[in-house]
């Protein structure tokens, strides 16, 4: 009998003791899933990307889908119905089926309409060269368009409010600061600083738009954990909507001439400027998802 309590008494024992085993099994294994879960919901390394390559609009892709050869056939088009200069490409006409007489007086409304990319194409170089050669290319450059970076940076992405920015009616929809706060939470990412850049490092043209490349050191925490990070910036700047629509036609210069109309991380990585800096339109291509 004693025996039979005994045994009873080690079975009882075991038991209690596999159940709280279990318990323990079961605790660490919610705890691993959660850490899981945790680690899944982080969807990337801080800044591996940005939220504003998902945030292209219908103009860049349109711009980026042409050739780098549309730039010179928007600058023709141009000095041919605005200045009656015949193109020095022959084809021209022909290529895009214009409409072309020199007695006819030509709308710029008009030439929108039919021809909104040349036209487009045609003016972005139209003001890039009137504001360089007005104020010579290194302060339009790393005044005025700096200073539009330096303010997008600082209001989107630090915070802190900031209005020496205009950004393209196409892009503000977008809502790029609505973005950007969504990113910073669904990655775990908090800002502490932001090293501004003080310079352009370089200026390229693109169908439709003015590139400018900056260099920007970010501090921060991602997962509590510090990180600081150095990154090549793009940001595409295209013609006001008033220049773009035809409201604007004379050569009177304003800072809101030119407005941002995308931004993505560089073509070129920022540990390659000092040896080698070539803007890649084929990769820009890639990071907005233009075929």
């Amino acid at each position: 009998m004693k025996r039979k309590q005994i045994i009873s008494n080690l079975l009882s024992i075991t038991l209690a003791l596999s159940v709280v085993g279990c318990g323990n099994v079961i605790n660490k294994g919610e705890e691993s899933v959660s850490q899981r879960i945790e680690a899944d919901a982080i969807k990337e390394e801080a800044f591996t990307t940005i939220p504003e390559e998902k945030l292209v609009t219908d103009y860049m892709k349109k711009q980026l889908a042409h050739d780098v050869s549309f730039i010179e056939d928007g600058n023709q088009f141009i000095n041919l119905y605005f200045f009656d200069k015949q193109p020095t490409d022959s084809t021209l006409i022909s290529r895009y089926g214009l409409e072309y007489n020199t007695q006819t007086i030509y709308k710029a409304k008009d030439l929108h309409f039919k021809y909104a990319d040349l036209y487009d194409a045609g003016m972005t170089t139209l003001y890039t060269q009137l504001h360089i050669k007005n104020e010579t290319g290194d302060k339009f450059v790393n005044n005025k368009l700096l200073k539009q970076i330096v303010g997008y940076l600082s209001d989107i992405w630090n915070s802190q409010k900031n209005d020496d920015y205009v950004l393209a009616e196409e892009f503000q929809e977008k809502n790029s600061n609505e973005a950007f706060q969504k990113y910073l939470k669904e990655n775990d990412i908090e800002i502490k600083d932001i090293t501004y850049p003080t310079f352009v490092t370089g200026f390229n043209y693109v169908v439709g738009a003015d590139v400018a490349t900056v260099k920007v050191n970010i501090k921060g925490t991602q997962n509590k954990k510090e990180f600081e990070k150095t990154l090549a910036l793009d940001f595409y700047f295209a013609p006001s909507k008033d220049i773009r629509t035809c409201v604007k036609l004379d050569d009177e210069l304003s800072d809101k001439d030119f407005e941002i109309m995308a931004v993505s991380t560089g073509t070129v990585p920022a540990d390659q400027f000092d040896t080698f800096f070539k803007y890649d339109i084929n990769k820009a291509k890639e990071k907005f998802g233009i075929s």
